[in-house]
């Protein structure tokens, strides 16, 4: 009778414990991403990869309190299979072509050099999405397909090239500013691909403070230092 007296006076104590905010992120945002889950008032963990594995993860259970999607059509795709969700648009990109080789004129030129290119998966990678619509915009994707070389991530492609893997990659611009060693070659016209804008979704209580703070003057200034747009 002690015994279960002591046991109903502990569970009536209050509960303390970490909150940790998980993070599932698109991959291409880890270095500003880093830096403002440090700045950011709160235990912050963050798992990135690309936003489509993620969003499949997510809708199996994983547990994430918040996403980050580089991609509209995987927050589409996850907010048409869960109800209810916040969503919110909070940064932008652009799409460049960077490699070793000589400067490129326009996309097409690609057709006509040898060697391999870099690109995400082009049906879940986000920065291999809008690679293979800008190059179905300019006629070229067949002609440069048995020379594509698919990865789950865009900096895995960028990595690719960087270690001389690859020839040259369709990346984002902010992976470009972030290994000025490896020069570009051409900057996408944004008009051969949907418009690139990263998304964030709430998905639980837990992590509304971070998901406002994403939308904060101070999480985009950081952003911006990275050379992501508004």
């Amino acid at each position: 009778m002690r015994l279960l007296s002591i046991l109903i006076a502990f569970t009536a104590l209050p509960v303390f414990a970490w909150a940790e905010i998980v993070v599932f992120a698109a991959a291409s945002l880890k270095r500003p991403l880093d830096e403002i889950a440090a700045q950011y008032d709160g235990e912050v963990i963050v798992s990135y990869g690309g936003s489509g594995t993620m969003a499949q993860q997510i809708y199996r259970g994983a547990p994430a309190d918040v996403y980050l999607s580089a991609n509209t059509e995987w927050i589409d795709w996850i907010a048409s299979r869960v109800d209810g969700l916040d969503i919110t648009q909070f940064a932008s990109n652009q799409l460049v072509v960077v490699g070793r080789g000589p400067r490129l004129a326009e996309l097409t030129d690609l057709a006509t050099m040898s060697g391999h290119i870099a690109v995400g998966h082009m049906r879940s990678v986000p920065a291999g999405i809008y690679a293979r619509a800008a190059l179905e915009a300019v006629g070229v994707r067949d002609a440069v397909s048995d020379r594509l070389i698919e990865v789950p991530s865009v900096t895995a492609a960028h990595r690719l090239v960087l270690l001389g893997e690859a020839d040259s990659g369709i990346v984002y611009l902010t992976d470009a500013l972030a290994h000025p060693e490896l020069p570009v070659q051409l900057m996408v016209p944004s008009t051969l691909h949907p418009d690139i804008s990263y998304s964030a979704v709430l998905l639980s209580p837990e992590g509304e403070d971070f998901f406002s703070y994403l939308q904060g003057q101070e999480a985009r200034a950081v952003f911006m230092s990275y050379g992501f747009g508004p």
